[in-house]
């Protein structure tokens, strides 16, 4: 037992090695979960960019409920970014109200899927901000969703005199969670679109 050390100094080392491995492999499952992520998106967006680039309103039935919501979001991104950012601010203006609402609305669930209601605040400017109460009212017509929505957004607004409570943003984000677990907003997002599929043509002029 004279070099007892050295067996403690190879025992530590067996250890280390083990704990190493086990991190590089925790990290490569990381990494492949990320890349497959990535892929499904991109997978996503040439889905979107095939069946919705050149958008018919006039066949809007024949769109799939899951996808028209988004769909039609995506038509009104790849007309807005034709323009540098002062025009399509005023092209986003000039938009019928409905293609308005689905657009917004879509940010508001696409934003808020991991950061919560707060996120989409935080990301967007007041011009789509203004449109999330009125755009959930004429979409959900679900009156807990609209207030928990407009609660919130007063704080964020810089025009309200109501002050950012950040407790009172953490319960709300919590309530917005609970009711849209319980919404196919993907369908009554897509209904609210065959019902003004009127006015979803874009004109440019």
């Amino acid at each position: 037992m004279e070099y007892w050390y050295l067996w403690l100094i190879l025992a530590v080392l067996i250890v280390a090695f083990i704990f190493g491995s086990f991190k590089a492999s925790e990290s490569s499952k990381k990494r492949r979960a990320q890349m497959k992520k990535q892929m499904e998106y991109f997978d996503h967006l040439k889905m979107l960019k095939k069946d919705y680039k050149d958008f018919d309103c006039e066949k809007i039935e024949q769109y799939d409920n899951q996808t028209l919501l988004e769909g039609v979001a995506f038509y009104v991104q790849s007309f807005l970014e034709t323009f540098d950012d002062i025009q399509m601010k005023k092209e986003f203006e000039k938009l019928n109200t409905p293609l308005k609402y689905i657009y917004t609305v879509n940010y508001l669930f696409e934003d808020s899927a991991e950061g919560g209601l707060r996120q989409f605040f935080q990301l967007n400017g007041n011009q789509l901000c203004s449109l999330v109460c009125p755009a959930v009212d004429e979409i959900f017509e679900n009156e807990e969703l609209s207030a928990v929505v407009k609660k919130e957004w007063e704080m964020f607004d810089e025009d309200s005199d109501v002050s950012i409570d950040y407790e009172k943003i953490d319960s709300l984000d919590e309530e917005f969670k609970n009711i849209t677990e319980k919404l196919d907003f993907k369908k009554i997002g897509a209904d609210y679109a065959i019902k003004s599929k009127n006015f979803l043509k874009i004109i440019s002029e």
